[in-house]
């Protein structure tokens, strides 16, 4: 992605360990998560949008502004669901995947 843009940034999250699929649109919460250095953005709820196993997130250009080109930033995947069998609240996470930020000339948010 490249800072300052409005990137659309999309995962796809592998199934289980035991082969079977993971479907987020029954996730009672999906979050996703940047981080980069002392920089961690969070994204959730509207900012988020789930399809079965693909997750798409937005950014502001403020926020992509805030990501810098010398390092990759991180990125994974929460979601909360409830268990079926007994009915609490359960938390699982998609492995840590890096991802490329590039330069941006123009270093400001253009309206």
């Amino acid at each position: 992605m490249i800072q300052a843009t409005t990137p659309t940034l999309i995962f796809r999250v592998k199934n289980k360990a035991d082969g079977s699929p993971i479907d987020l649109s029954i996730a009672n919460e999906v979050y996703v998560t940047i981080r980069q250095g002392m920089l961690t953005l969070t994204k959730s709820g509207d900012d988020v949008s789930v399809d079965e196993n693909v997750v798409s997130v937005w950014l502001s250009q403020k926020e992509s502004l805030r990501l810098s080109p010398k390092a990759p930033a991180k990125v994974q995947i929460n979601w909360t669901y409830t268990d079926q069998i007994s009915g609490k609240k359960q938390r699982a996470a998609a492995k840590v995947k890096d991802i490329k930020i590039d330069e941006q000339l123009l270093q400001r948010v253009v309206e």
